[in-house]
């Protein structure tokens, strides 16, 4: 089946009960919701989804990122890990359970609110298979069903999907409105792409709105054109001509990342700081440092998703 395929609200087979369980207007709630998916660990989600619902916030927008990984690990990347708020994804997972509107912890940084997640979030998979159960194919709208509620306090939501947990991934799927595809050039991390691709026509069937926005190479060389040609044929292949890959990579920054990380801080964060101690920032003359490469990596990609999204709502409208 194409991934371009034509799908309309509600499907046939869809239980009269399953309709209850959203408002009819649920697609228009959705519509800022994208999710950073990829069938394969240790791609950059969790780093993009931070650094890009960081610099939605920093830039004026009202911006809710959900962290729907056992890891947790976007405690570590906004340096709550342990704190009060870190409560390891157990509202999230009650949530779901009891079909509740999700319960963010609020402004985390100035505008930006976080749905936690954690190892509260290890049963989630067996949960949705016992709902699927119960409900059917419906089980998997459970967290649009408890998103839907808050979505429209926000300007925009950013999902982090967890790898290799299908019924997770289903469930962020059916959630979203876009879909930004993290990818390092190795075959592993691009064999996550064709988990995406099944998933992604599956998810159509209740979502049929869902987008792939992108591809995002990360960690890669930033004048590896050879790499970029041969991941873009690659990605033809395996999504057609739905997943442009963006202009921007995410540049190797080991060090830089670990950095960020142990700090607490995202990128853009970190690159402040940095330009607070050098002594001629504004020196014209002056090379750039791997962490302000790496923050124009960041602003590059940022970017473009807001033109991208512009005229994807233009188009729409």
């Amino acid at each position: 089946m194409s991934l371009d395929t034509e799908y309309v609200w509600p499907p046939t087979w869809l239980s009269p009960k399953a309709h209850s369980w959203l408002p009819v207007d649920w697609l228009d709630q959705i519509q800022r919701v994208v999710a950073l998916i990829n069938g394969k660990g240790g791609v950059g989600k969790t780093t993009v989804s931070a650094n890009m619902a960081g610099l939605a916030a920093a830039n004026g927008q009202h911006a809710l990122l959900i962290d729907a990984n056992a890891q947790g690990n976007i405690a570590r990347e906004l340096g709550y890990r342990k704190s009060a708020i870190d409560d390891k994804g157990e509202a999230f997972y009650e949530s779901i359970r009891r079909g509740r509107p999700l319960e963010p912890a609020r402004d985390v940084r100035p505008g930006l609110d976080v749905v936690v997640g954690g190892s509260e979030l290890e049963g989630l998979g067996s949960l949705l298979n016992s709902m699927v159960g119960v409900v059917g194919p419906a089980a998997n709208l459970a967290l649009a069903r408890c998103l839907v509620p808050i979505a429209p306090d926000y300007d925009l939501i950013v999902i982090d999907s967890p790898p290799e947990n299908a019924p997770v991934e289903r469930l962020v799927l059916t959630t979203s409105r876009y879909l930004i595809v993290p990818t390092k050039s190795d075959d592993a991390s691009l064999d996550g792409l064709g988990m995406v691709a099944d998933r992604f026509t599956d998810a159509k069937a209740l979502n049929p709105d869902l987008e792939i926005l992108g591809v995002l190479l990360f960690a890669t060389g930033r004048g590896s054109s050879a790499i970029r040609r041969d991941v873009a044929t690659r990605v033809k292949a395996m999504l057609g001509d739905v997943a442009p890959l963006f202009d921007r990579v995410v540049g190797h920054a080991e060090k830089i990342a670990k950095e960020a990380r142990t700090k607490g801080k995202l990128v853009f964060e970190l690159e402040e700081h940095r330009l607070d101690r050098l002594r001629n920032p504004d020196d014209p003359n002056r090379r750039k440092t791997p962490i302000e490469e790496l923050a124009e990596d960041y602003d590059g990609i940022y970017a473009q998703f807001c033109q991208m999204l512009a005229e994807h709502e233009s188009t729409a409208a």
